[in-house]
């Protein structure tokens, strides 16, 4: 089967005259699932349940046995009305139905992870502290908190890794709740009713997405390795890259580190002529500046680059982007644009290195990563992909794509 997830709001029209109408529909928000069987002939709907709250992502779904459980925070964080459920549907005469359901968990916070291990359920909820519950979901229409243990900062990814333990990655957090960097934890959940936060790695000032890209987080499970991507900004550290860690029975070793920064790269090469406030009409007297444009040339650190067809719209060591407003002021200004050429603004990146977004071992020795400026890749934005020695972590090559 495969499960789609919609929201659904009621209609605000009917509230229209009341001054608290968004508060109630956010109140009263429910999602809508839809089931698909699956087949060699392809996807046939076949029936559809709504349960109160809003999911977190897809770990919030999990088929098993018949029934499908799902978990959902109703309510609202902000008044601190907000709790967590985990509601078991099984699907009766054409609907999914509820048959079985636990609340009571993160009052007045939101859902951050859930994974779904066999009759084994694990919550994590946050708002100033990280409660992580254990479920137990043997009996369908009775599933049960068992377990729950606080602890500072939230785990916004949950990876079962065996040995009756769990990796939390996420953000670590003071007592009020502030973030104050990235975070892994080993969660041994050996016995449901006592789990217990067992190794700790951070990274003061850090920062980590998998809880939304779940995909750039890998675990290599021959040598019990976690490859984290992680920026971090902190006391004038600047560094963006993945970090390698050992995870050996209830320990966590950071060892070793891997990164794109290109050091053989001069910084503010181009192949595109850089215009400067020599090609302005004013000559740089911002006493006649009349647009943006101008301020642009002049402003010491950007760079307006002028790039003819088949030429790359990049500057080594800047973040570059095409920006057409900037046709139309030059036009005004006076500045002389061919009619197939683009003009690209570009920005000192500083140190930052090329944010890591994916990682995969190959051959068992081989660590490939993807990386691009910002994290995503576009035509502004071309990508690198890297192969380091899984053992040493040093550089064996690299090739920019797009």
């Amino acid at each position: 089967s495969v499960f789609v997830a919609t929201q659904t709001w009621p209609d605000i029209a009917i509230l229209e005259d009341d001054p608290d109408a968004w508060e109630k529909a956010w109140g009263a928000r429910h999602t809508s699932i839809h089931r698909f069987a699956l087949s060699d002939t392809g996807a046939a709907y076949t029936t559809s349940g709504s349960v109160p709250g809003d999911l977190r992502n897809q770990f919030s779904l999990s088929e098993h046995e018949g029934h499908l459980r799902v978990v959902t925070t109703s309510g609202d964080t902000w008044d601190g009305s907000s709790e967590s459920f985990v509601r078991v549907l099984r699907e009766t005469d054409g609907e999914l139905i509820e048959v079985g359901s636990v609340g009571d968990m993160g009052n007045g916070e939101a859902v951050q992870s859930v994974r779904f291990v066999g009759d084994v359920g694990y919550v994590v909820t946050f708002r100033q502290i990280d409660p992580f519950y254990t479920l137990d979901l043997r009996d369908p229409e009775n599933p049960r908190v068992v377990g729950e243990l606080k602890i500072p900062g939230f785990s916004s990814y949950l990876h079962p890794i065996g040995d009756g333990r769990v990796l939390g990655v996420g953000s670590d957090a003071d007592l009020d709740g502030r973030v104050t960097g990235s975070k892994v934890s080993i969660f041994d959940v050996s016995d449901p009713a006592d789990p217990q936060e067992v190794a700790v790695w951070s990274a003061p000032g850090g920062w980590n997405d998998i809880g939304w890209e779940h995909r750039s987080f890998l675990w290599w499970g021959p040598e019990q390795l976690a490859v984290i991507p992680v920026n971090v900004w902190n006391n004038g550290e600047n560094w963006a890259g993945a970090v390698v860690l050992k995870v050996d029975g209830t320990t966590i070793e950071e060892v070793g580190r891997i990164d794109h920064i290109d050091e053989d790269v001069e910084r503010g090469r181009t192949e595109c002529d850089v215009l400067t406030s020599d090609d302005l009409p004013s000559n740089g007297d911002e006493t006649s500046f009349e647009t943006e444009l101008e301020w642009i040339f002049t402003d010491g650190y950007s760079r307006i680059i002028l790039c003819e067809p088949g030429e790359s719209l990049s500057v080594s060591g800047f973040q570059c982007y095409e920006e057409p407003w900037m046709l139309d002021e030059a036009e005004q200004i006076g500045v002389a644009i061919p009619d197939d050429a683009t003009l690209g603004y570009c920005w000192d990146n500083g140190n930052m290195a090329p944010v890591i977004s994916r990682t995969m071992v190959i051959d068992g020795d081989e660590l490939w990563s993807l990386s691009s400026e910002w994290g995503w890749n576009s035509p502004e934005a071309p990508a690198t992909l890297q192969v380091n020695d899984l053992g040493s972590f040093e550089r064996i090559g690299r090739v920019q794509i797009g």
